[in-house]
């Protein structure tokens, strides 16, 4: 082979060296980013609970205020009721 030859082979193989590590720098820069994608989805999850959570515990207390509402205008209406009763009398 000639000198001409082996140098275009050369440069050929470096020119390819170069492309791989480019190729290599796009990939960890994709693995970086999908890296802190990850994270800040879990962040995400994790508050999404916290939220679900809160709001659970503030529809239960919701829920125990309007029994205890519906209880109180029972005995309100039966009163209500006997004093008419009383009244009648």
């Amino acid at each position: 082979m000639s000198d001409e030859i082996l140098k275009l082979i050369l440069a050929e193989l470096k020119s390819l060296k170069k492309g791989q590590e480019e190729l290599q720098e796009v990939v960890s820069a994709i693995h970086a980013s999908q890296e802190t994608m990850s994270a800040e989805m879990e962040g995400m999850r994790k508050e999404m609970q916290q939220n679900f959570a809160q709001v659970s515990r503030h529809m239960r207390m919701l829920e125990s205020d309007f029994d205890l509402i519906g209880k109180r205008q029972f005995e309100n209406e039966k009163q209500i009721n006997r004093l008419k009763g009383l009244h009648e009398q």
